[in-house]
């Protein structure tokens, strides 16, 4: 059970991730993985001939970093209940790592597939930079991110430039450096 519950929040970091430049953004990293998972609902209820269980009321899962909020959880799980095969969020999603977000109406993992869709005015934001779309299609084998638009609403991207400091911090030592060793 612990398992699959760890395995779903693990399953939300990807689409808050998924406007990041850096590989290391889409992992956990070592001090998440020691991390203690804690969900919290006014309701959890286990049904095992479904291999179900159901989270109702505030439901709130954190680990290390990441935090998933909405107003019910469901997860499905195989036959053994040694891991999961489906996770639906639904009802003001809320996926939150450091300073990306993703919200929804609607998060769904398929397992099989290796992808979660978020849907219900999908947002992703990162800093300033914020995608928007009728639905968010992520993929985890590929690290590929679909956004779908609608005739309503078109996919939509605004990405800010990134400041450079290291390098510029780094060409101006080697600078400084050659005009103190000449004469």
């Amino acid at each position: 059970m612990r398992a699959t519950v760890i395995a779903l929040v693990l399953a939300f970091a990807i689409p808050v991730a998924a406007l990041a430049k850096e590989k290391s953004l889409f992992t956990e990293d070592d001090s998440d993985k020691k991390a203690p998972l804690k969900v919290t609902s006014d309701k959890m209820v286990t049904n095992n001939k479904e291999n179900k269980i159901v989270f109702t009321g505030s439901v709130v899962a954190v680990k290390g970093k990441l935090t998933v909020e909405s107003d019910k959880l469901t997860v499905w799980t195989d036959e053994d209940q040694t891991d999961f095969t489906e996770i639906l969020a639904e009802g003001a999603v809320k996926i939150v790592r450091g300073n990306k977000i993703a919200t929804g109406k609607v998060a769904h993992y398929y397992s099989a597939d290796k992808k979660i869709v978020l849907t219900g005015d999908p947002v992703l934001k990162d800093g300033k930079d914020i995608a928007t779309g009728n639905r968010v299609i992520y993929f985890f084998d590929r690290e590929d991110m679909v956004i779908v638009g609608s005739k309503k609403k078109r996919s939509s991207v605004v990405l800010f430039p990134k400041k450079k400091e290291k390098k510029g911090k780094e060409l101006k030592k080697r600078k400084s450096s050659r005009s103190d060793s000449q004469p």
